[in-house]
Formats: structure tokens, C-alpha cells, sequence
């Protein structure tokens, strides 16, 4: 049975809350923008487009899970899952591969329509305004913890953004927290800049369940999902954003621990010694957090 719900609270951003909301601003557009040369990533056709897609793609090509290209690759799709089921109006490519100037996720984000009160709506529809999608740029780190620097990771996603548009929002995925190094570095910015903490995807690594195996082993093992991790648990973001996204907060709810893959095709990845299948939470199993988009303390829906 499903539990998906819950209980909103004001909770994260780490940070982007001391400031004072302000709603959004048009993105200006300038008008001499249809004759520059384009400078976006265009990723070739790929093999795999998701997580299922990239799993059976290892295994055709008997890819070691236990490979910083395998748990990279599987970090970046669960970002991308993660961010367009609860960021509403996020659209999300992979860019991938050797020639990816630091970027592993770009595409646009349509900033959701406000919730409005019926006495609102037909004054406001009047005064309503196009904007242009939000550009995205996004680096995943999957780091463990004794290499982890995290200030000089938003150094340089601010270095990816110097070929994007100035109205270009930078973001920062990590399987970490936000650190105050972090913070400082990003409020130090003059480029719009954000940060989300996203857990990875629970594995069985051969007869052990961990969240990742790191680095690279000379024999391959058996590779099995739980069905638990890829929750987005924190999104932050610094004043220069705010100009964009200002005015949308930062709520809780409390999910099943396995809430992530409901309704992904991840039935043959999945490890299930029961034989009951993974698609429901066992009686009484522990809830998990996730953030979700709000307005006024009210979710806001695509």
C-alpha cells in the first residue's frame, strides 16, 4: 500500500530561506540572441536514456558494477529521475561522455504557475507575463566522503556556466550535505547557483547490501537494486537565483522508503528473496523524507 503523503513542513533550503522571497522575474531575453552561435551540449544518440535503459545497457555490455562508470552513470539518471518527479516543470537530458565540458545533466526548467485563489485568478490572468524557460546546467558528484571538496566543486560549476546564458542556473547534485564552504562560496557568486542532495539507489553488491560499491574491481559482481534511495533531500540556492525562482519554497513529506522506483520498470533489477515483489512497503517500515516544491505552504503541482 502506498504511502506517499504526508506531513508538510517547512524544512531545507540550507540556506536560500534567510532571504526575503520575491516573485519570480521575467528572464529577459536579448535580441540579438537568434544570431549568436549556440553553445548548448547536443548529446549524440544514446545507447540508454534512464535507469532502466542504462542497466540493461551494462549488462549487454557486461559493464562492472563496481566501476566508477557504472556508479557514476547510475548517480547522474538518478538525479535527473529525481529532480523531474519533484521539481515540476524540469526537462532533464543526460549529456554524457568525454567531451562533456564538465556538464553531466542540462535542459530547461518552466517555473510552475502559483497556486492562485479564485479572486485572484481573472486579475492576474491579465496581468500574466510569458517567461522563458529556466536553461539548466547540472554536475553530479558521487563522491565518497574522504575525497569530498565541496567548495571547490561549486568553483567549478561556476566555471561550466561562463558558455551558458547569463539567466542560467547551475546546479550542483551531490549524495552529500551542503557545507558551510559550500554555502559561503555560493553566496559569493555572481551566477545563479544551487545545490541538491540526492541519495543514491540501495544496491546488493554480491551478498552485501550497501548504498555503493566504490571504485573498480578486477572481478565483476552481481548487481541487485532494493528498490530504497534516489530521494531528493535537499535544494538550496543563492540569491542570484532567487531573482528566478524567488517566492517557491522548500516543504517535507514522508514517503515509503522504496517510493522512488514506484512506477519504474525496474522489476528485473530488483532484489526480492521473498518472492512477494518490491512494489509495496512492509507494515510499519520506516517513512523517509523528500522535499517537495511549495508556494505559501501549499505544493505545487506541474
Amino acid at each position: 500500500m502506498q504511502r506517499s503523503t504526508c506531513l508538510l513542513s517547512p524544512l531545507l533550503p540550507a540556506f536560500s530561506g534567510i532571504m526575503p522571497p520575491r516573485p519570480p522575474l521575467p528572464i529577459p531575453s536579448s535580441p540579438k540572441s537568434s544570431k549568436r552561435k549556440s553553445t548548448s551540449l547536443q548529446s549524440t544518440p544514446a545507447a540508454h536514456t534512464d535507469i532502466p535503459s542504462f542497466l540493461r545497457h551494462a549488462i549487454l555490455t557486461s559493464l562492472n558494477p563496481t566501476t566508477t562508470v557504472f556508479t557514476g552513470t547510475l548517480y547522474e539518471y538518478t538525479v535527473l529521475s529525481a529532480l523531474s518527479r519533484c521539481l515540476p516543470g524540469i526537462s532533464l537530458t543526460r549529456v554524457g561522455g568525454r567531451d562533456d565540458a564538465g556538464i553531466d545533466l542540462t535542459g530547461t526548467w518552466h517555473l510552475p504557475k502559483p497556486p492562485r485563489r479564485p479572486s485572484q485568478k481573472k486579475e492576474e490572468e491579465k496581468e500574466e507575463e510569458e517567461f522563458t524557460p529556466l536553461p539548466l546546467t547540472i554536475q553530479c558528484k558521487n563522491v565518497q566522503q574522504k575525497s569530498w571538496k565541496g567548495p571547490q566543486y561549486i568553483r567549478e560549476l561556476e566555471g561550466s556556466l561562463t558558455s551558458q546564458p547569463p539567466n542560467a542556473l547551475g546546479i550542483l547534485a551531490s549524495v552529500r550535505d551542503i557545507t558551510p564552504g559550500m554555502k559561503k562560496q555560493m553566496l559569493s557568486s555572481r551566477r545563479a547557483l544551487g545545490f541538491v542532495k540526492v541519495t543514491p539507489l540501495e544496491a546488493i553488491y554480491g551478498d552485501k547490501i550497501i548504498i555503493q560499491k566504490y571504485g573498480d574491481e578486477d572481478q565483476p559482481v552481481e548487481f541487485k537494486l532494493t528498490g530504497r534511495g534516489g530521494l531528493l533531500q535537499q535544494f538550496a540556492w543563492n540569491e542570484v537565483a532567487n531573482r528566478y525562482i524567488g517566492g517557491f519554497g522548500i516543504g517535507a513529506r514522508y514517503v515509503e522508503r522504496n517510493y522512488a522506483i514506484k512506477g519504474v520498470e525496474l522489476r528485473e533489477f530488483l532484489h526480492d528473496p521473498t518472492g512477494k515483489g518490491n512494489d509495496g512497503g512492509e507494515e510499519g517500515e520506516e517513512l523517509e523524507q523528500e522535499i517537495t516544491l511549495i508556494w505559501n505552504g501549499t505544493p505545487v503541482s506541474a
